[in-house]
């Protein structure tokens, strides 16, 4: 290994911190099964005319 790619000891000391999990938004307790396929279409059809970009989240268990 070259030597500009190694970490040194003090910085991993600094670094070496647990962080905040991932949260999705909204978090997962607000999910449930009355969003459905429909209302899914409203939000693009809503983002196509506000002319704004839609963000997609998949949950893949």
């Amino acid at each position: 290994m070259r030597d500009e790619l190694r970490v040194g000891e003090e910085f991993l000391a600094k670094y070496n911190r647990p962080g905040p999990r991932y949260t999705s938004y909204p978090t997962a307790p607000v999910w449930n099964d009355s969003f459905g396929p429909t209302d899914l279409e409203s939000v693009f059809e809503q983002a196509e005319k506000a002319k704004t970009p839609v963000s997609l989240y998949m949950h893949i268990p």
